[in-house]
């Protein structure tokens, strides 16, 4: 009897002390002995999760970065872009996150401290004229009369229970929005000889971790009565100019002439692309106004 006890103790040893992760013989999708990370037959994972937050984590099929490791990226970022950029450009990714998630990150972290200074100080964002939303809206995207001639007349009927709808429309693609800003960072680099588009595209991506940590702090500093009307957009607009002219100097290795020259030429790309996002989100509006009306 001491000794089935001593053996029935066992197992909760061993449980207690699992990993978050066991791998059984056979894999848990095809059935197919095998070992290892993967399976050799369907290549899927062999691992199991033994805790309830591993396999949340699974279930979800998320896995956040470590804090240190945003930290360490967010640093470079203000810090060194060329050399964050030259480091995942040559595969040196050690103790980085991706740009996605550092803007997603930094995106979420400074909505956070902005909603906290709003809420703290009593000042809220100036309100705008829904009506004057539509008419700028549908000003700028005349020319979808011709596709959707009622819903373009009933928008203009009631002004501001459309721009409550492109609101809408447009918070489903809120998570696309640093693209704007990715854009014209890539294309005012890919055209050119002097830059190879897959560091232009890293350089676009990580320079845009800065323009939002930039915007946030802007924004937050907004909240703040006692430093509004004090130069912040010029001054802000002046440090992301030598910010992003330093950024192609030394991750490029250009001359600073034509790094000088990118921020104004990325500047002018960004309005096209606004005037294509706004029109693809009214058509998008347009389109569901008409379905549902």
């Amino acid at each position: 009897m001491a000794s089935s006890g001593g053996s029935a103790a066992v197992p909760d040893a061993a449980a207690a002390a699992a990993p978050e992760s066991w791998a059984p013989t056979a894999c848990p999708y095809c059935g197919e002995p095998g070992t290892g990370r993967f399976c050799s037959a369907c290549g899927k994972p062999m691992a199991l999760q033994s805790t309830s937050r591993a396999e949340l984590r699974e279930v979800l099929g998320v896995k956040l970065p470590p804090v240190a490791a945003i930290l360490y990226t967010a640093w470079l970022a203000v810090s060194s872009p060329a050399c964050l950029s030259r480091r995942w450009v040559e595969g040196d990714r050690r103790g980085l996150v991706s740009p996605v998630a550092m803007i997603s990150s930094v995106t979420a972290l400074t909505a956070l401290i902005g909603f906290i200074l709003s809420r703290w100080t009593g000042n809220r964002p100036a309100g705008v004229d829904d009506t004057e939303t539509a008419k700028g809206v549908l000003g700028v995207a005349g020319f979808l009369v011709g596709l959707f001639p009622d819903a373009f007349a009933a928008a203009a009927a009631d002004p501001a229970a459309f721009a409550q709808h492109f609101k809408s429309t447009g918070q489903l693609l809120v998570l696309f929005w640093p693209v704007l800003f990715i854009i014209p960072g890539f294309v005012m680099l890919a055209p050119w000889t002097r830059v190879p588009r897959h560091r232009a595209l890293v350089m676009a991506a990580f320079e845009t971790v800065f323009v939002m940590l930039l915007a946030g702090l802007h924004g937050a500093l907004q909240a703040v009565e006692s430093v509004r009307g004090l130069g912040l957009s010029t001054l802000f607009w002046l440090a992301l100019w030598a910010h992003s002219a330093a950024h192609v100097r030394f991750g490029a290795e250009t001359s600073w002439r034509y790094a000088l020259s990118r921020p104004p030429l990325a500047a002018l790309i960004f309005l096209p692309v606004v005037y294509i996002w706004v029109t693809g989100v009214a058509a998008l509006a347009l389109t569901s106004w008409s379905l549902t009306g």
